[in-house]
């Protein structure tokens, strides 16, 4: 087993494999790519919709909130209307579960 995390980005999909048992699996490819029918590396096959949307947006929270403890660690609070702010934001939009039926 590697100590290296699957870089992102990664995707939440509804999968029904069986009648009445819906379930989440959360890959490793763009959104894009897998409305294409692209499979990713499998990252985790978990129940619910916020639990897959909050390991989906992982790797973007990870990025953001790097971001944001470099700017603080080197002396520079982030300003409301920094770009890495935007990041936080934008990685903690992906992190709300949605409605797969949508995709």
């Amino acid at each position: 087993m590697s100590n290296v995390a699957t870089p992102g980005p990664w995707t939440a999909s509804l999968h029904s494999e069986y009648p009445g048992r819906d379930h989440e699996v959360v890959q490793a490819v763009p959104l894009e790519e897998q409305k294409q029918g692209a499979v990713g590396e499998s990252i985790a096959d978990v129940s619910g919709a916020g639990n897959a949307a909050l390991i989906a947006a992982a790797p973007d929270l990870r990025k953001a909130l790097s971001l944001l403890v470099g700017m603080i660690d080197n002396g520079t609070p982030p300003h409301p209307l920094d770009p890495a702010m935007d990041q936080a934001r934008a990685a903690l939009a992906q992190s709300e579960p949605e409605d797969f039926e949508d995709r």
